[in-house]
């Protein structure tokens, strides 16, 4: 599954910044910007969804090839052994939203309303996922840099720079494409 997902994902590794800057950005801003009713909803959704997505491949991406160099360097980090779950996770909850749609229902309490915890699930579990897959990129990209296992004090600057992506890639494209070299 692993050689699968590096096969896939070296791609994103090897392109050029300003075309990567495209796949993740325009998706993403198009399903936010353009004008929502009803039959645009499903459209804007699938199109953060693909932006995503590209943004998903990306981190995935940045994690195998800094984990190929830092077995080169007889360097094990536990977050590897997560990663594949995951990626699983986020994939499977994030199709639940995507088809699911936005219609929570609610019930309120007093002046409080609340969702049902079937509609709390699959966000919680996609930003989660998420998170430990950006930090895990982060991690494996500064260990690989640096031949030894960080702290996170060592890579929060890296985690931040992957996070606000639409920024980050412009000075993380070339780290890893480095590394892949």
């Amino acid at each position: 599954m692993e050689k699968i997902l590096f096969q896939f994902t070296s791609p994103f590794i090897k392109m050029n910044r300003f075309l990567l800057f495209l796949l993740i950005a325009c998706p993403i801003s198009i399903g936010i910007y353009s004008p929502g009713n009803d039959s645009m909803a499903i459209a804007n959704s699938i199109l953060k969804s693909v932006g995503g997505f590209f943004l998903l491949s990306w981190c995935i991406g940045i994690s195998l090839t800094s984990k190929a160099q830092l077995q080169r360097n007889n360097i094990n980090l536990n977050e590897f052994n997560y990663l594949i779950a995951a990626t699983i996770i986020l994939l499977a909850s994030q199709m639940v939203l995507l088809f699911t749609g936005n219609h929570s229902e609610q019930y309120n309490v007093g002046i409080i309303k609340f969702s049902k915890p079937s509609n709390i699930i699959p966000p919680l579990l996609s930003t989660f996922a998420f998170i430990f897959i950006i930090i895990t990129s982060a991690k494996a990209l500064v260990s690989a840099e640096q031949k030894k296992e960080v702290t996170f004090r060592e890579y929060f600057k890296t985690f931040l720079l992957i996070v606000f992506s639409v920024f980050g890639l412009w000075s993380v494209q070339p780290r890893i494409q480095k590394i892949s070299n």
